[in-house]
């Protein structure tokens, strides 16, 4: 099941996203840029596991990058 979408730039920006109605907790996106996208991880591959502070269970984050500059991830 698709929780999230967005499109953002490789920096960081977010230009555009999609929630299906279901809160995120703590800040995946943060992490896959500080942890994946900015230590040059190989785009998409088996994923990131995003545990959210204060527990609950974890995240999957997919991403996959176009064009260097834009970055699309979900979970």
């Amino acid at each position: 099941m698709l929780d999230h979408f967005s499109i953002f730039t490789r920096g960081g920006i977010t230009l555009w996203t999609w929630g299906g109605g279901t809160p995120l907790r703590g800040s995946p996106l943060d992490a896959l840029v500080r942890g994946c996208l900015v230590e040059d991880r190989p785009p998409g591959g088996a994923g990131f596991a995003y545990a959210p502070p204060g527990g609950g269970a974890p995240y999957c984050v997919k991403w996959a990058l176009d064009n260097v500059s834009l970055c699309f991830y979900s979970f």
